[in-house]
Order: structure tokens, then sequence, then C-alpha cells
């Protein structure tokens, strides 16, 4: 499975403007699916993992009861997970966390590096790198691949592909915890493009999110 051409951050930015809540025929289809093969409890234990999840990535802490039962409400009731991504990223406590760039060993470095060459198609040099905070690597990894799925909302069989050479690639250089989902750990191309099929978008974005989260912890 060839990798598809990534954009150029000059493409990204002159895209049309094509809201990311506009769900094709398809992307419905493969909601309903979804829906009808779990159910509701299933599925609000789905979104609570998630929210421990993204809250333990990027908050360092874990939510609150209240916070919790705020953000179920709000995905029971059509809210999306990246939207509760953005709220906690652009957030007061998330900016007002401290920061600091962080050693890199030359393995993270090597790793960190050929990730951006490999599979965001970026060369960036190592004294830039060393010099990137561990906040300021979170946005950009969950920022740039959420924007590539936004550029290829009108063409997802790139978006599909790309997830799977991401998701081998993580699976080859993250030890991902036994204890949670198998489908991290797949390194096969092929099954990964097969979940990325099966996945409603949103979904797959926040999959990718918590995927590039833990990444980016694995690097200190």
């Amino acid at each position: 499975m060839a990798m598809p051409s990534v954009p150029t951050r000059e493409e990204l930015s002159n895209r049309k403007d094509i809201s990311v809540y506009t769900d094709s025929k398809e992307e419905i289809e493969k909601i309903a699916v979804f829906e009808k093969k779990f159910t509701k409890q299933q599925l609000r234990q789905s979104h609570f993992l998630f929210v421990q999840e993204l809250f333990s990535l990027f908050l360092k802490r874990s939510p609150t009861s209240k916070e919790a039962q705020n953000i179920l409400s709000n995905l029971d009731q059509g809210g999306t997970r990246e939207g509760v991504f953005r709220s906690v990223l652009y957030g007061d406590e998330f900016y007002q966390m401290e920061d600091s760039a962080r050693a890199f060993s030359q393995e993270s470095l090597a790793v960190l590096s050929d990730l951006l060459r490999t599979v965001f198609q970026a060369e960036v040099k190592e004294e830039v790198l060393e010099k990137m905070s561990f906040k300021t690597l979170l946005r950009f990894f969950t920022e740039r691949a959420l924007s590539l799925l936004e550029f290829w909302e009108q063409d997802m069989e790139k978006a599909y592909e790309w997830y799977a050479h991401l998701s081998s690639s993580l699976a080859k250089k993250v030890v991902f915890a036994e204890e949670g989902p198998a489908h991290r750990r797949e390194v096969s191309l092929e099954k990964q493009y097969a979940m990325a099929k099966l996945l409603p978008m949103d979904l797959l974005r926040s999959e990718i999110i918590i995927k590039l989260a833990i990444f980016v912890h694995s690097l200190h």
C-alpha cells in the first residue's frame, strides 16, 4: 500500500473551507452501523475511556466526576470527541501548564525525525526539534494530523491509507499498553486500513489524537 502524498503547509492553508461536521452519505451509514453494533452503555464506556486518556495525556490528571459527566452528556447529545479535544487543547489549564524543552536522547531524536520524514513528509532539523517543548510537540502532531484528514475529506481513500501508515509506524515505534486496544499494537498496513474504513470519522480522529499523544510522551 503506497503512502499518499501529503499536502504542503501552503496547500493546507489554501484548501477550501469544508466543514468537518458535514457528514457524507457513507459516513452517516458508518455511524448507523456502528451504533447498531454497540449498546448505548458500550458507546458511553468507550467515550469515558477516551476522556480518561485525553485528560491523562494532555492535562496529566484524571477528569473529575463532574467534568466526565458533563463531557459524556455532551457526547450523548451529538457532541464530538474532536470538540472535546479542542476544548482541552485550547483551554486555560493546558495553556497555563508549566512547559519547557526537554532533552531528547539521540535515539528519541532519530525516532521523531523518522516519523516526521516518512509519515508527515516533513524535514525538520535536529537542532529545531531539540528546542521544541512537550506542549509544542503535542499541538504540532495532533493539529497537523487533523488538518490532513480535513484536507482529504473529499478523498477518504487517501485518509484511510495515511492512517494505516501512521498507525503501523507508531505500532513499531511505541510500546502501547497491553490493557489498551489491541489494534494499537497492530503493524499490518492492511489491518490498519480495514480498521480505518470501519470507524466513523470522529472516532478515527480521536484514535489518532490519543496515539500521537502517547508517542510524544514516549520520547521523554
